[in-house]
């Protein structure tokens, strides 16, 4: 899901009005790329410029230690709500020492539309 997020915000494939402009694809590519990871991670990030080629582990980095900081100035205040709800219950699920919220979580997944379920959102009126 959040190969897909990234992918529509960047090139608006889901026919959005809204995609990030140049200045903000090169300040989140910054932003990534100096983010202090933590030892155990095993590779630096990529620029967004070469999301296409990310793996796993930089879409997991990206959500669990950037994301939230990153996306706050570059989304619509709707887009970036799903996202903080999804960032929350994906912190839900990472560790045990949630396990009471787990119904929590569950409800966020569930109610959090997928990008294509939000294009309704974004696309024109026809007059």
């Amino acid at each position: 899901m959040e190969q897909k997020n990234l992918m529509h915000w960047k090139t608006a494939k889901f026919k959005s009005d809204e995609k990030w402009s140049q200045e903000q694809i090169d300040s989140i590519s910054t932003f990534i790329m100096n983010i202090k990871l933590p030892s155990e991670t095993i590779r630096r990030m990529r620029s967004v410029k070469f999301l296409k080629y990310w793996k796993g582990s930089e879409f997991k980095y990206f959500l669990l230690y950037g994301g939230i900081v990153i996306l706050c100035d570059c989304l619509p205040e709707e887009e970036y709500d799903h996202f903080f709800k999804y960032f929350y219950a994906i912190t839900i699920f990472s560790t045990e020492v949630y396990k009471p919220l787990w119904v929590e979580g569950k409800r966020l997944i569930e109610e959090n539309p997928k990008p294509e379920e939000r294009v309704e959102i974004h696309e024109k009126p026809e007059n």
